[in-house]
């Protein structure tokens, strides 16, 4: 009866742990270029000059010299812009963009894990929108999303929002990112990036955090671990 009585006093506290103990972050929002912390970056500008059509996908390089595949989601030509030449919006004057030209979201697949990334980004029309960066693992499973609101205007001030994602234990766990707008005045696909900013140096891939499902599996490990114990004993 006592190692009965373990038992269940063990499923308890572990039944406990389950409820308790929550699914730690992932990733975490970065709102400015130097909170990236940078020692890489992904400049457009090596893709042509001003309306240079990008083919999609393509693969391009980091000025470190990392292959970077990027895409947009239905596969059509992107474009290259220049603000506020070819692009009269609200990044900063001669900032070298590329544009999903209505074909968003936008998918950079890094050739390797990287620890954070982030880029200024504005919507086509004018008004407000709601920014998107999600970040998956080698695995394609999601480590989480981050989401800003920010306002597209002609301002050609600089003002275009930056969103940046990493992983919150400085890891390197991130192989993708996704650039997408939640909400536009028209057409949330159609958006524009500058210069990608990436922190690739950082820890090994972290350790995956239990979640409660895993927990609770624990816990049945744990009573069955004592009611084995309870059977020898008799």
């Amino acid at each position: 009866m006592k190692v009965l009585r373990r038992a269940f006093g063990c499923l308890a506290v572990l039944a406990a742990l389950a409820v308790v103990l929550p699914a730690q972050a992932q990733v975490v929002l970065v709102t400015t270029r130097p909170g990236i912390g940078g020692n890489d970056f992904l400049d457009w500008g090596s893709l042509g000059p001003n309306n240079t059509p990008v083919p999609n996908p393509f693969v391009t390089q980091t000025n470190n010299g990392m292959s970077v595949t990027v895409a947009d989601a239905f596969g059509f030509t992107m474009r290259r812009r220049d603000q506020p030449i070819g692009w009269s919006g609200n990044f900063s004057p001669g900032e070298e963009l590329l544009w999903t030209l209505g074909d968003g979201p936008m998918t950079l697949i890094f050739d390797s894990f990287i620890v954070a990334a982030g880029a200024n980004i504005q919507a086509d029309f004018y008004g407000p929108f709601g920014a998107r960066l999600e970040a998956f693992d080698g695995g394609g499973n999601s480590l989480g999303a981050v989401t800003r609101d920010g306002n597209s205007t002609a301002g050609n001030d600089g003002s275009a929002i930056f969103i940046g994602i990493a992983d919150a234990n400085g890891l390197a766990t991130i192989k993708k990112i996704v650039f997408s707008l939640d909400y536009a005045t028209l057409f949330p696909g159609d958006f524009a990036i500058n210069r990608v900013e990436l922190k690739t140096v950082g820890g090994n891939q972290g350790p995956e955090v239990p979640e409660p499902g895993a927990l609770a599996l624990l816990a049945g490990f744990g009573v069955a671990g004592a009611l084995i114990a309870l059977r020898r004993k008799r």
